[in-house]
């Protein structure tokens, strides 16, 4: 809830779109390759409140034209990409060396709500894998 009960007269919408894809190939018998990505894109906000019937005290003896601006500051908008390369070289059933490589993108379109949160970011790591 936004303010209490006031928002039982707005409207809250939100839209998150999301799409994932994966491919996983073994070129050879002792190597194997993922490539992963994940695009998201995601909105919310709310619709404009014309009018406050109910009693000041409902939220919190805010002013009603203060509240009446709600939508016009609690509207998101970010998009966010990510996608990962990973490589295994398996030397025997037991042992295998595992590198991969991520990178991160997130834009915050709506930067004034929680701040700017846009980001890059990139890691990579070298693993040693051992099943005993």
């Amino acid at each position: 809830m936004h303010y209490g009960s006031a928002t039982d007269l707005t409207t809250n919408y939100s839209t998150v779109n999301s799409y994932f894809f994966t491919i996983d190939s073994r070129p050879f018998q002792n190597i194997a390759v993922s490539f992963k990505t994940a695009i998201n894109n995601s909105r919310m906000g709310f619709d404009p409140l014309a009018n406050w019937v109910g009693p000041m005290d409902q939220i919190g003896k805010l002013d009603f034209a203060g509240y009446s601006e709600v939508n016009t500051y609690s509207d998101l908008h970010s998009d966010s990409y990510e996608f990962d390369l990973n490589l295994n070289f398996i030397i025997n059933d037991d042992l295998s060396i595992l590198a991969e490589a991520n990178y991160q993108n997130f834009d915050d379109h709506q930067p004034y709500v929680y701040g700017d949160t846009t980001g890059r970011w990139f890691y990579g790591k070298l693993s040693l894998r051992y099943i005993f």
